[in-house]
């Protein structure tokens, strides 16, 4: 009998063998890799979106930046790598708009002529399992600092303790498992993909993430979130400690006096309503303090509580990385010292100008940084640049549809929200303003976003209109990194339109093409800008970043 039964397990173990060997030579591996090679760049390597999509439980397929980066780093490379989710990303702006891209622009002044590369890896809808699957994978890539903003989706992200996204409800040992087995088992993996829960149609985005809407403070699912991203945390800033790789960890930060309670708990609306009379009577300091107290009461978790800022300030308190405090920066930039409408276009995800701020704190933090030369170079001062009406109304509809639906209101079916997003896009049809149009064309399909920003640089261009012509050509070369003709041109229209009005978006434009070509006559034009228009350098920020020893 026993010799059957161990026959039996024999041919069984030997099937499953066999079929995991015939999957990695016949079955897609990409699925499983975290980078995967750029098609046509040789050396290049990219995020792979197939990896991502497994992660959010073959669910979600946000879109996630296209960064390539060198798979051998060159010498001499100073290289950032940025974890997080959504914010990180960019969202709701295109990537080269969000604070990862604007923080390279800075230290490509700063360090102008020598490459930098900051390599964006947010994704929308993770948490901290995802930094704690990709920190090894990220560690190989032997960047001179990580950064890290996350938090926001701890309990609702993928394989949150909340979350709808893989086996939340599981043991954190059996949730790290699951996640070692999906990277290095080609079957689970397409068993995995075979299985993945398809959407039904009738949930919108953030909906599709949530398994418990309900988490009050006293809910032991509450203190299982917070221990686990503790221990996600720790792990992933152990490993590049290890590594001799310092970790700059920011707090995170959300709105707070113009976002309700997402959630229906009643002391936590009250709450919010006494914030808006004492706001309202002058008692700014008592307002802030119910906001707050609101934002803590919420049970429906999209806005990180206190706990999870506790933990990251905790940590680089033992000196497993350097804390950058953007929740401070948020309140000092917010025009009523508290997260608000003027820093954030929602929950938690801020404005074009609060992508700036962070950006800014962090270029702070960063500058000083051994490995990063300094070319006596400084950004120019000034109000950021406001991105063209294209990268607004893009901004605009992904902003638009997301408040339409779940958990901002409640009820609304992806049609309901469909027909009211059409709606809004027949008003910039009917638009005079070419750049509307475009927006029309590409969210209708009629355009590619390439070509919609290729049609919108000749529009400019026989406008007269230098400074959308300039940033169009900014978000078409991060569309093409690799296009040297299209950089040759973009710089080609800069100096030849460069003057005081739009001498800061020159010179970012110029340092970028530095970067990228290494040219010095280029350097040399790009630092002449300040003096030839009596520009002034950005000032550094003080007070703005809470820094301790790594």
């Amino acid at each position: 009998m026993w010799r059957r039964s161990l026959a039996v397990v024999s041919l069984l173990l030997t099937t499953l063998l066999l079929l995991e060997v015939g999957l990695r030579l016949l079955g897609p591996a990409s699925a499983r890799a975290v980078f995967v090679p750029v098609e046509a760049q040789p050396g290049y390597r990219v995020l792979n979106a197939a990896y991502v999509h497994q992660h959010l439980d073959g669910v979600l397929a946000p879109e996630i930046a296209y960064d390539p980066f060198q798979a051998d780093k060159p010498a001499g490379t100073f290289r950032v790598i940025v974890l997080g989710g959504s914010t990180a990303a960019g969202f709701p702006y295109r990537a080269h708009l969000g604070f990862p891209a604007r923080l390279q622009q800075r230290l490509e002044v700063h360090a102008a002529g020598q490459s930098v590369e900051v390599i964006n890896l947010g994704v929308t809808g993770s948490g901290s399992y995802l930094l704690w699957d990709l920190k090894d994978a990220v560690a190989a890539q032997q960047p001179d600092a990580v950064v890290i903003y996350a938090g926001h989706d701890e309990y609702y992200g993928a394989f949150g303790v909340g979350s709808a996204l893989g086996p939340g409800g599981a043991p954190a040992w059996l949730k790290r498992l699951t996640l070692r087995l999906r990277r290095h088992s080609a079957l689970l993996a397409s068993v995995d993909r075979a299985l993945a829960p398809a959407a039904t149609g009738q949930e919108s985005l953030l909906a599709l993430m949530v398994a418990d809407e309900d988490i009050p403070l006293t809910d032991p699912k509450f203190e299982r979130g917070r221990r686990e991203y503790e221990a996600n945390l720790r792990a992933t800033l152990t490993t590049f400690q290890d590594a001799g790789i310092p970790v700059y960890l920011a707090t995170v930060a959300a709105n707070l006096r113009d976002q309700p309670p997402l959630g229906n708990d009643e002391e936590a609306i009250t709450q919010f309503v006494e914030g808006r009379t004492l706001f309202a009577q002058g008692d700014t300091l008592a307002a802030r303090a119910a906001f707050h107290a609101a934002k803590e009461q919420d049970e429906l978790r999209f806005r990180a509580p206190d706990a999870i800022n506790a933990v990251t300030r905790a940590l680089a308190e033992e000196g497993l990385a350097t804390l950058v405090d953007l929740e401070a920066v948020t309140a000092r930039r917010s025009d009523d010292g508290v997260g608000d409408f003027s820093f954030f276009l929602d929950h938690v995800h801020p404005t074009y100008e609060g992508y700036e701020h962070l950006a800014e704190a962090l270029y702070q933090a960063l500058q000083d940084h051994p490995a990063l030369q300094d070319s006596g170079h400084r950004p120019l001062a000034g109000a950021p640049i406001r991105p063209d009406a294209y990268e607004r109304s893009h901004a605009y509809f992904q902003i638009f549809g997301l408040s339409l639906s779940y958990p901002f209101i409640k009820g609304t079916s992806p049609q309901q929200v469909q027909a009211q997003v059409e709606a809004e896009l027949r008003m910039y049809r009917r638009s005079r303003h070419y750049l509307d149009s475009l927006t029309y064309a590409t969210m209708t399909g009629q355009l590619t976003v390439s070509q919609a920003v290729t049609t919108g640089i000749e529009r400019a261009r026989a406008r007269g209109e230098v400074r959308n012509e300039l940033l169009l050509y900014r978000t078409l070369l991060h569309l093409h990194p690799f296009d040297d003709a299209l950089l040759q041109e973009a710089v080609a229209a800069a100096q030849a339109q460069a003057d005081s009005t739009t001498a800061p978006l020159v010179q970012e434009l110029l340092f970028h093409a530095v970067n990228r070509t290494g040219d010095a006559s280029l350097l040399a034009q790009a630092g002449a800008l300040r003096e030839r228009y009596g520009l002034a350098d950005a000032q550094a920020q003080t007070a703005v970043v809470s820094l301790t020893t790594p």
